[in-house]
This record gives C-alpha cells, sequence and structure tokens, in this order.
C-alpha cells in the first residue's frame, strides 16, 4: 500500500510540471518600442468621425500622469475645436502644457510634411486651483480664420513638476480636413 501511495504521489507531481506553462513578460524596451510604432501610424478622420484625440491606452504609466490627451474637432466654416487635458494620479505642484497646432504643407504623408503653424503655452500652479489640490486641467478654445481645404494635427507636451520630480509626457492628434 506503501508503494502505491507513493507512485500516485509522483504521477500528481509529473502531472502538475507538465501542466505548468512558463509565462514570459515583455521588457520595458518592447514596450516603449511597440507604443512609438502605434503612434507612427497616421490617420485620416473621416466625416463620420470628425473629432479626433490622442487618448493611448497603451502608453506606459508615469509616478504621477494619468493620461494626457490633445483633441481636434471640426466645428465647419473654417473654425477648429481644442481640448487639451492632462490628469494626474495624485496632487502636484505645478502643471504645464503647449499645444502645437501643425499644418499639412504638402500632400505627401512624411512627418516632413508637417509644419508648426502656432502653438499655445499655458501653466497652473496649486495656488490656482481649488483648496490648493492641483491634479487635473484642461483647456478649451476654437480657432477661426484657418484656411480651409487643409489638414490640421495638434501635438500636445504635458508636463508635471512635484517638489524635485518631474515627468513629462507627448500626445498626437489625427489629421483633420478643415472645411
Amino acid at each position: 500500500m506503501n508503494k502505491r501511495k507513493k507512485g500516485i504521489s509522483y504521477l500528481c507531481i509529473l502531472f502538475i510540471m507538465l501542466l505548468t506553462t512558463p509565462v514570459y513578460g515583455k521588457t520595458n524596451e518592447v514596450i516603449v518600442e511597440e507604443d512609438a510604432m502605434s503612434w507612427s501610424e497616421l490617420e485620416f478622420a473621416t466625416e463620420s468621425n470628425a473629432t479626433q484625440s490622442s487618448l493611448n491606452p497603451k502608453t506606459l504609466r508615469g509616478m504621477y500622469i494619468g493620461f494626457a490627451l490633445v483633441q481636434l474637432s471640426d466645428e465647419y466654416k473654417g473654425v477648429l475645436g481644442i481640448l487639451a487635458q492632462t490628469d494626474c494620479y495624485t496632487y502636484v505642484d505645478q502643471i504645464d502644457m503647449t499645444i502645437y497646432l501643425d499644418i499639412m504643407e504638402t500632400s505627401g504623408y512624411d512627418e516632413d510634411d508637417w509644419h508648426t503653424l502656432d502653438y499655445y503655452t499655458y501653466s497652473w500652479t496649486k495656488d490656482d486651483a481649488q483648496d490648493g489640490e492641483l491634479y487635473a486641467v484642461s483647456v478649451s478654445f476654437e480657432l477661426h480664420g484657418l484656411e480651409r481645404g487643409r489638414y490640421y494635427r495638434l501635438r500636445g507636451s504635458h508636463y508635471i513638476y512635484s517638489g524635485n520630480n518631474f515627468e513629462a509626457r507627448t500626445s498626437q492628434s489625427s489629421w483633420i480636413l478643415l472645411e
């Protein structure tokens, strides 16, 4: 009987070892490379999807920045709607954002075909926040008088300062044709 129990034990151990599957995680370099490739895919906005934004769920989590967003919409008759937002996981001392408005100069599809038309810089400190608790900021506005029939996009730079710590993230919208 003792040999039988020993045999069953060995059989169970062998069975467990056969069912064990090694699991391999991605290194940070692979994740960053895949994230960079996902941002390099350029898209056109269609009429049914005239608002384009940049929220990318595959970005690495930082210590402070929860997400960074720029969004561009065609409000028609030559008006672009712009929204930029930065959200943090915790309270910070200062949040800065720079929004770049780019225009496609030629009909090519390379990064070299884009040129910065204008940029807008914003800064908030914890003194600007209600109760001194700064963790999220947003800005929205409309741009009038832009040339119609051209492709535009937004790029954003989002900066967080907390004590001696600094964190930055970039964002980018897809192309949109201003009608």
